[in-house]
């Protein structure tokens, strides 16, 4: 890993083809990367020009924020989020509160508590009281630290 500071996002976008053939949307952002591990990284990897790197960029982080998965996640008829709650080993159709989100995970503000078990991509024909068997439970936690 290698910290750094987004400098400038530019204003457009591009389209690109991927060497499979995807089509992907892509904004150039240009970083200023910490000196020391820069220096670490040109040593080890011997980076040079056309390189390519995959980066994370972090808007805001959270620690010991109680989140679920994102596949999860799924909106009312109104637009709210929902899940699924296994609650006495029925599926409890539960409102939830979020906060801060990103492509894997949502924290919840308010709706769970830690140790709940969710349903993961609930199928559309999952209803309000329907029995569930658990097999692989996944329980809202704190992310890792890292």
């Amino acid at each position: 890993p290698v910290r750094g500071e987004v400098i400038r996002i530019y204003p457009a976008g591009f389209t690109k083809i991927s060497s499979l053939g995807v089509e992907q949307q892509r904004v150039m952002v240009v970083m200023k990367m910490d000196e020391s591990d820069l220096r670490r990284v040109l040593e080890q990897r011997g980076l040079g020009v056309d390189y390519r790197v995959r980066v994370r960029i972090y808007t805001q982080q959270k620690s010991g924020a109680l989140v679920i998965p994102r596949s999860a996640l799924f909106r009312s008829g109104s637009g709210d989020w929902q899940a699924f709650a296994v609650r006495g080993g029925r599926a409890r159709r539960v409102p939830l509160r979020l906060g801060l989100m990103n492509d894997l995970l949502a924290e919840v503000v308010d709706g769970l508590q830690e140790g709940e078990t969710v349903v993961l991509a609930p199928e559309s024909g999952l209803t309000e009281g329907q029995r569930v068997h658990v097999e692989n439970a996944q329980r809202p936690s704190p992310p890792a630290e890292g």
